[in-house]
């Protein structure tokens, strides 16, 4: 992997961690861009950012990046898809397909619906989880596996990361 887009980025910790990830696993000459919405979180991730670590942030809606097609090998979303709408999210990940050169990689960390913690969870703790995440019961109700098939990824592949999240990993066609 010589470089990655970190898409909904935020304020830049997850973009930071992965290219300290990547030049740890690949060495030098890894780039790592991170895209986000929000101009205000991307002020504050190029503050954290001093060294100019990433090459750039981008403010851009993820389902319509406007960066060339097949120009990344890996593409992360961390906590994004239970922000949005399902049809969102799989406009995201057509557009991750789109983005990613051919054997790209998509790697997703998120809430696990079939955590058992979260299963488990008592009625007014899920009540007030789902009054601050308007979009939850829609990402609960997604087959994410089945939608990345579906936006052409193959071999997708889940693990448990800790007990309420997983991370699924799957390659462009």
């Amino acid at each position: 992997m010589r470089n990655a887009l970190d898409i909904g980025c935020s304020v830049g910790v997850s973009t930071l961690a992965l290219k300290d990830w990547l030049e740890r696993r690949e060495g030098t000459g890894v780039t790592v861009e991170g895209l986000d919405l929000s101009p205000q979180m991307l002020a504050v991730a190029r503050v954290r950012d001093p060294g100019g670590r990433i090459r750039r942030w981008h403010h851009a809606a993820a389902e319509a990046t406007g960066l060339p097609a097949a120009s990344v090998d890996l593409i992360t979303l961390q906590f994004v898809c239970h922000e949005l709408p399902a049809g969102a999210t799989r406009a995201v990940l057509r557009e991750a397909a789109r983005l990613l050169r051919p054997g790209g990689v998509v790697a997703l960390v998120d809430q696990d619906p079939d955590s058992a913690v979260i299963r488990r969870l008592p009625a007014p703790i899920a009540t007030l989880l789902k009054s601050t995440e308007p979009y939850l019961e829609d990402y609960f109700s997604l087959d994410l596996p089945r939608a990345l098939e579906q936006a052409g990824f193959r071999e997708v592949r889940r693990e448990a990361c800790d007990p309420r999240h997983r991370v699924l990993v799957a390659r462009l066609a």
